[in-house]
């Protein structure tokens, strides 16, 4: 039952919350276009000299399948999206590595990025 709400939500979400972008592996010629969620990640982490930094990152939700039939395996650090003419290249963040899966139904994959 969990797991049939997990998957209702991620429909909802993606039919309503979605930009079209593009995606571009490194090396890649051409990039792919896919349905993606824009959220906002605020990371707080602690620099050399023990003060406290925060930084804006800008993650993107995309639905697994589509992802994995588009582009086969998941994402690489030094891929890049393009939104509205804006290029963010997807990285690990905050000791995190670059994706991770937004539920753990594996319903949709969560990437990290940053603003080029």
């Amino acid at each position: 039952m969990l797991q049939r709400g997990a998957a209702w939500l991620h429909a909802r979400r993606h039919g309503k919350l979605s930009e079209t972008v593009l995606y571009q592996r490194v090396g890649a010629t051409e990039p792919t276009a896919l349905l993606a969620t824009r959220c906002r990640t605020v990371t707080d982490q602690v620099a050399e000299d023990q003060i406290l930094v925060s930084g804006q990152t800008m993650d993107w939700i995309f639905r697994t399948e589509d992802f994995e039939s588009a582009l086969g395996p998941f994402p690489e650090p030094r891929d890049t999206i393009t939104a509205s003419g804006v290029i963010f290249q997807v990285a690990g963040i905050g000791g995190e590595q670059a994706w991770r899966f937004s539920d753990e139904y594996d319903n949709a994959i969560r990437v990290h990025t940053v603003r080029l």
